[in-house]
């Protein structure tokens, strides 16, 4: 059985019978147009199988198999959204995502990495929280702080 997450900047794919994972660049995948999965979830999953499941319902599934506590949260950061799934005493309790914006997202983060040329294994968390709700804004607050001569790495943790 071939499965995806169909995302907006990576597709994952499972081929179950062989336990191969691999990840294409959606660019590369939309160019070729050809491939078609048996289940597919993700923003362009519905365009790549007849047997289609909501991102949320997937991740709250995945992380109840792999997680062993019946109290979590987990957060998926994608390329375009950032989805949150929380369960408590082994219910769901909350099931979001953002939907207007790009804010913190793996997209807006992979261009600032890509942009100054940051190594993400090697940034720690910085202690700042700054307070940024659009992806636009986040950026500039980025280049705003490395203007007034906090370092890149540090700007962009």
């Amino acid at each position: 059985m071939l499965l995806a997450d169909c995302g907006t900047t990576y597709i994952k794919i499972l081929e179950t019978d062989s336990n191969q994972y691999k990840i294409v660049q959606t660019t590369d995948f939309l160019r070729k147009k050809a491939q078609r999965f048996d289940a597919a979830t993700g923003h362009l999953g519905r365009m790549t199988t007849d047997f289609y499941q909501n991102e949320l319902i997937c991740l709250a599934r995945g992380a109840q198999e792999l997680i062993d506590s019946n109290s979590f949260c987990v957060i998926d950061v994608g390329g375009r959204d950032t989805k949150l799934v929380e369960f408590k005493d082994g219910k769901p309790v909350k099931l979001d995502w953002n939907t207007a914006c790009g804010a913190n997202t793996g997209f807006t983060l992979e261009i600032l990495g890509k942009y100054y040329d940051i190594d993400f294994k090697t940034l720690h968390p910085d202690e700042q929280h700054v307070n940024v709700t659009c992806g636009v804004f986040g950026i500039e607050r980025v280049f705003d702080s490395i203007i007034d001569g906090l370092s890149q790495e540090r700007a962009v943790a």
